[in-house]
């Protein structure tokens, strides 16, 4: 894109940012110079949208930084990725970067898969800038379908076993392994972990919102049950009481043309 569209697009989305009163935004692009079937493209148009991704960036965070609001980005760590971000220097653009470590064939989201990323990425990228992608979600290892933990947990083996990550040919994230997963992302000296997504928990006490009561859907193993406790009891901060530096929220909304 032109400069002048980016400028269109990144003032519109600070107007909507400002409007809904959201602290920032992720940027996702999946994936620049990639064509699913197909693959990358040649060196030179894979260099030339990680050229324009840059630019997005740069511009986006000169346009967030008076009402210091938040600017993440999302990439699939398959070592190219990686490579092309650091060329590109994202880490000094952005707040964060978030690894999407699933949705891999088969056993989608392994330890395995999370211990190669989160090394390689660290070992090209600035590892204080790296999150740890988790799915709160499970696959079928031959379909693909996927069904949310939520739902996934009210299969009995599910709900009695804290460590089982393979039921009936579905593939996820135990309670065990979010757990190790959070561990190796304190380890690493990580940024922290990436939830994809938090709805897809179980919900450990029942809310009333309206006139609609939703439900607790722990089940009896209830706190135990939840993958947002696991990351909190792996979290030396969280489990020792401590708290993230306090970071200012955003400015009030302004009115204004341009950015």
């Amino acid at each position: 894109a032109s400069k002048r569209s980016r400028l269109r697009f990144v003032t519109s989305l600070l107007r909507l940012c400002e409007k809904l009163g959201l602290d920032g935004v992720d940027y996702n692009w999946e994936y620049p110079g990639y064509s699913f079937g197909s693959g990358y493209a040649a060196d030179e148009a894979v260099a030339a949208d990680y050229r324009g991704l840059m630019a997005l960036l740069k511009e986006t965070k000169a346009a967030f930084e008076p009402s210091r609001r938040i600017l993440t980005l999302a990439y699939y760590p398959d070592g190219k990725q990686e490579k092309m971000l650091a060329k590109g220097k994202a880490a000094s653009y952005v707040d964060a970067m978030h690894m999407m470590t699933y949705d891999q064939q088969g056993k989608h989201s392994t330890m395995e898969l999370a211990q190669s990323s989160a090394e390689g990425g660290a070992r090209v990228l600035p590892p204080e800038k790296l999150t740890l992608g988790l799915p709160f979600y499970g696959r079928h290892m031959r379909t693909g379908e996927w069904k949310s933990y939520e739902d996934l947990l009210k299969m009995p083996a599910v709900q009695a076993q804290r460590d089982l990550d393979e039921v009936d040919g579905w593939y996820l994230n135990s309670v065990d392994l979010i757990r190790r997963k959070t561990a190796l992302a304190v380890q690493l000296g990580l940024r922290g972990v990436m939830i994809w997504e938090a709805g897809q928990d179980c919900r450990v006490h029942g809310v009333v919102r309206g006139n609609t009561e939703h439900v607790a859907t722990c089940g009896a193993g209830g706190q135990e049950a939840s993958l947002l406790q696991a990351i909190a009891s792996a979290s030396p901060a969280v489990a020792e009481g401590g708290e993230d530096e306090e970071r200012a929220p955003p400015a009030q909304a302004i009115p204004h043309d341009e950015v």
